[in-house]
C-alpha cells in the first residue's frame, strides 16, 4: 500500500477521480464510490463513498483502489493493489498503483 498525504483537507474523492480519468486516458475505468471485489467473478462494491476503484477495460484482473480520508490540515490518500493472488497483486503493485502514485503526486505538488 502506498500512502499520499496532500496538505489540503478539502480534497473530495471527486476531485481525485476527475484527475485520474483526465491523466490515465479512457483505457482506465474510474468508478468512484466502490470498492475492490475480491471475489474473481465479482464486480466492484457499491456504497463505499470514500473510495475509489481503477482499472484496465474490460479486465478485473488489473485493478488497483484509492482510500481517500480527509483530517485537519490533510488528506491522506491510500493507494492498494489489487488483483487476483498474489502475482497480479504485486504485478498491479508496480503498474497501476503506481501509476495511479505518480499522476497524484504530480497533480497536487507532492515531492
Amino acid at each position: 500500500m502506498r500512502t499520499l498525504t496532500i496538505s489540503r483537507s478539502d480534497v473530495t474523492v471527486a476531485e481525485i477521480s476527475e484527475v485520474l480519468r483526465q491523466r490515465l486516458g479512457s483505457r482506465y475505468a474510474v468508478l468512484p464510490g466502490t470498492g475492490m471485489n475480491w471475489n474473481p467473478v465479482g464486480g466492484p462494491r457499491p456504497d463505499h463513498p470514500d473510495m475509489i476503484t481503477v482499472g484496465t477495460t474490460p479486465t478485473r484482473l488489473f485493478r488497483a483502489e484509492v482510500k481517500v480520508s480527509q483530517h485537519p490540515g490533510k488528506t491522506i490518500v491510500q493507494i492498494i493493489a489489487g488483483g487476483i493472488g498474489p502475482l497480479p497483486r504485486l504485478l498491479n503493485r508496480f503498474w497501476i498503483a503506481e501509476k495511479v502514485r505518480r499522476v497524484l503526486r504530480t497533480r497536487f505538488g507532492l515531492h
